[in-house]
């Protein structure tokens, strides 16, 4: 549930108007309605008092609930699991010490020595076994995992639990004989079978994936590559489409791991050409005033080690000032020239966004990076991508999660909301009311705003305010939690 709805159903369950949490929370009424309408996110100096007035924490409005639960879960399933661990290890020791004293202070024959050391090394494996094969309830399995292939000993927790089961039993195997014949030099060879042991399952395990990928793939009717084109690969046009660059209002891209290169065009006519190693791709379409490129996701997933290098190339005219909408889940998004008359807007998941000088730009990414040059205007959303503006800002709107911000010179405003990420300002010439709100990421100013009031707030950081001005109706709010406030 999004934060928006949050609000909304909280205020209905106290049973409270928009005006009257409003005069609570000293906001208008319009400011709760943008709230609850998706328009705008309260500032970070409200969400506190709002999970005070609801009777709620901070991580149970800004988090999904279910995201809370999963958490949890999986917390008190490690520590269960490292309790587990530690008993069955603490059973190992027992038994060799037993063993010990069995033989070394008992004098019991060997046969009762041998049946003392197995049953509590058999105890301690059972339990390691059952922790190691316990998996949490919240695992996903997709299409990644199958990518994923030549990487199982990372995310196959199948894979990981054999291996520990074998590394066991093989220690088993090598202290039961080795204590039974003395052998301890000769019996070292039961590692050189275990390295090749783990090296055939792993090997099992890639066969596997690759051939239930393709299963799957083949099933959804995809039309995929597999194989290891190691060799050289040579990019060609497989689709395009010219036309009058002021007969185009808009330009719309649904794609998947294919990049995205903006460049100028020669001539009065934008063109756009779709590079690819495969002929029958074809997805370049125009209806009325608008192209589209809109990828069939099952036809470019692939498996193995393949050179899958899709991109596609707009050079746009001058006299071209539509809208960009680009959504693409890993291609990189790069423009070589200005778009100081258009607007863009980009989604993306872990896919990189390198822009120049831009007019308007709204821009959302989960783990992508995001840098640029000069910026009229801009709104990003980001996981856990950085983001970078070298030359000069206007209007700024970010927020973060644990994405760092470098930010060279802002001249109009800014609102900027992280949690954890960094941010840094080089110089902040601010001419209207603005913010920097994080919950433990640092905040620096390099240069100091004898121009404006700074009205600052830190529980656990430290702070350094050069010089504000306590008198000027232009102020900048900065608020931490436990991140550092240092104004130059």
């Amino acid at each position: 549930m999004k934060i928006n709805e949050k609000i909304y159903n909280l205020r209905k369950e106290h049973n409270l108007s928009q005006e009257e949490l409003a005069d609570k929370l000293n906001v208008s009424r319009q400011t709760i309605s943008k709230w609850e309408l998706g328009e705008s996110c309260p500032d970070f100096d409200k969400i506190v008092p709002l999970c005070e007035l609801f009777d709620i924490s901070t991580e149970e409005l800004l988090r999904d609930k279910k995201e809370i639960v999963q958490s949890e879960n999986s917390q008190k399933v490690d520590v269960i699991k490292a309790v587990l661990i530690c008993v069955s290890i603490f059973f190992y020791f027992i038994a060799i010490i037993a063993t010990v004293v069995a033989e070394e202070f008992l004098h019991l024959n060997d046969g009762l020595v041998a049946a003392t050391f197995l049953t509590l090394t058999a105890i301690a494996t059972i339990i390691l076994v059952f922790t190691l094969l316990t998996r949490k309830s919240n695992k996903e399995v997709g299409v990644n995992e199958i990518k994923e292939t030549f990487k199982v000993d990372r995310v196959n927790p199948l894979f990981k639990s054999i291996i520990s089961i074998l590394a066991l039993f093989v220690t088993i195997i090598y202290l039961a004989v080795s204590f039974t014949t003395g052998a301890w030099h000769v019996t070292w060879f039961l590692w050189l079978i275990y390295a090749a042991g783990v090296q055939i399952i792993r090997l099992v395990f890639i066969l596997k994936s690759l051939i239930v990928g393709m299963i799957i793939l083949m099933n959804n009717g995809s039309n995929f590559n597999f194989g290891f084109n190691l060799g050289p690969w040579k990019q060609e046009v497989v689709d395009s489409i010219e036309e009058d660059g002021t007969m185009i209002d808009k330009i719309e891209f649904k794609l998947y791991s294919t990049d995205v290169e903006i460049k100028k065009s020669d001539t009065d006519n934008l063109k756009i050409e779709y590079y690819s190693n495969k002929k029958e791709d074809k997805f370049i379409k125009k209806e009325n005033n608008t192209i589209s490129i809109n990828e069939d996701e099952n036809k470019i997933i692939c498996i193995g080690i393949c050179n899958n290098r899709r991109k596609v190339v707009v050079y746009v005219p001058n006299n071209y000032s539509g809208l960009y909408n680009i959504n693409t889940a890993s291609g990189d998004i790069k423009s070589e020239i200005d778009l100081l008359e258009n607007k863009i807007n980009i989604n993306t998941t872990s896919g990189d966004v390198t822009l120049k000088n831009i007019y308007l730009a709204n821009i959302h990414t989960t783990s992508g990076s995001i840098k640029m040059n000069d910026v009229n205007e801009a709104n990003i959303g980001s996981t856990s991508g950085d983001v970078y503006v070298k030359g000069e800002t206007k209007k700024l709107d970010i927020k973060t999660t644990s994405g760092d911000m470098e930010i060279n010179k802002v001249n109009d405003s800014l609102n900027l909301l992280s949690i954890s990420g960094r941010v840094k300002i080089n110089t902040l010439n601010i001419i209207d009311n603005s913010s920097i709100s994080t919950t433990s990421g640092d905040v620096f100013v390099g240069n100091n705003l004898s121009n404006c009031y700074v009205e600052f707030s830190t529980i656990t950081g430290d702070r350094y305010i050069n010089k504000s001005d306590r008198k000027s109706d232009i102020v900048l709010k900065v608020n931490t939690i436990s991140g550092d406030i240092r104004v130059n």
